[in-house]
């Protein structure tokens, strides 16, 4: 671990492309890098987050709800816990080391300084959340039916997420 470039994987993150190659630099500089064994617990359903993540190397997997139900592998170069982190939401999903990983990690006070001069981004970021945030209610909606099982929730829509984003960030 630790071969990592972390200016090549958020070069190709969706999430940052409508960055300048100088947004996207200052980003890669800010990223924490963590290394996670498989089966280890980087973010956890319910609880509160300030930070969010962006696969470097390994394969990450995604479960929601209860029971818990697999909605997502993700691999180098996907991201997660944007929601928790723009919004201020409880984490929506678990996510857990599949293989070995290294994980760039990324803190509020970076999306701070990109939205201090691209308020733009924070719209864009706002859709693509509630985009995924629709995937994942669409997935939880398919399960089977059980006693115990908690209704999946009700996907938040585009206008009120970028509300959330702009109060959590003074935009």
């Amino acid at each position: 671990m630790g071969d990592v470039n972390p200016s090549e994987i958020i070069n190709r993150v969706d999430l940052f492309t409508s960055l300048s190659a100088a947004e996207r630099a200052r980003v890669a500089d800010a990223c924490a890098r963590r290394v996670y064994q498989p089966g280890e617990v980087i973010c956890r359903e319910g609880d509160h987050g300030t930070t969010a993540y962006v696969v470097g190397s390994g394969e990450v997997e995604v479960e929601a709800g209860t029971p818990p139900v697999r909605v997502a592998r993700m691999g180098s170069g996907t991201y997660f816990g944007e929601m928790s982190l723009l919004t201020g939401m409880p984490r929506t999903a678990t996510v857990r080391a599949r293989t070995l990983c290294e994980i760039l990690e990324l803190g509020r006070p970076v999306f701070m300084r990109l939205f201090a001069t691209n308020v733009a981004l924070a719209e864009s970021i706002s859709q693509t959340i509630a985009a995924r945030n629709y995937e994942r209610t669409t997935m939880l909606e398919r399960r089977p039916v059980t006693a115990e099982a908690v209704p999946p929730p009700e996907s938040t829509p585009h206008a009120d997420l970028f509300a959330r984003i702009r109060k959590v960030f003074g935009l």
